[in-house]
């Protein structure tokens, strides 16, 4: 008598083997998908800017820099009047670090309004920097994106933010984009405005 299986015994052991590898390729196959899918969000979702360190006009009269704040550790230190990085002290308006603000003077979150609108109310309140999950930041732009669990980008709220300046006058802010160009993170886009007292307000 032969010991070998029967084909009536051998049917369902090669159905599983065939569902099995099915199931397999199906799930390779799905998985490939959604990689191109985050791929193109990552490739497209978020404007990159080329480093410019040295402030542009834009044609409605802001200002836009483009900083270099990749370092995980080293805060940069900006001045919006003499519109330059500068040495860490008293004449720096605004400290950043990667996606991160200090704002020495304080800030307010102004929500969606126009850079060309935004304006502070003479009893508006500053916040002030404070200590979030062990780091100190300014609360009032902390959370100035929005963050994607799929392509795991920061996108703009665009919202405006006030800035109290070294010199007592009020800069109004948007982020653009944490993103550079041609690719990469760590290149923050600021678009900005001073505010020019009026004859009333001297």
């Amino acid at each position: 008598m032969s010991d070998s299986p029967t084909p009536a015994l051998e049917a369902p052991k090669n159905r599983v083997i065939l569902i099995g590898v099915i199931a397999f390729i199906a799930t390779c196959v799905l998985l490939l998908i959604a990689g191109i899918a985050m791929g193109g969000n990552m490739g497209q979702s978020e404007p990159g800017f080329p480093l410019q360190e040295t402030p542009l006009t834009l044609e409605d009269g802001s200002s836009q820099v483009t900083l270099l704040t990749a370092d995980k550790e080293d805060w940069i230190p900006f001045s919006f009047e003499l519109g330059r990085v500068v040495p860490k002290g008293t004449i720096a308006d605004i400290y950043i670090r990667r996606y991160q603000f200090q704002a020495p003077r304080g800030a307010i979150d102004l929500g969606e309004v126009p850079l060309a609108d935004a304006t502070v109310s003479p009893n508006a309140t500053w916040r002030e920097d404070s200590d979030v999950d062990g780091v100190m930041v300014n609360p009032a732009i902390e959370r100035w994106y929005s963050y994607s669990y799929m392509s795991h980008l920061l996108s703009s709220k665009n919202h405006s933010y006030a800035v109290q300046l070294a010199s007592g006058k009020n800069v109004y802010l948007q982020v653009v984009s944490y993103y550079c160009e041609p690719e990469g993170t760590g290149c923050l886009t600021l678009r900005y405005r001073i505010d020019t007292p009026t004859e009333d307000d001297a």
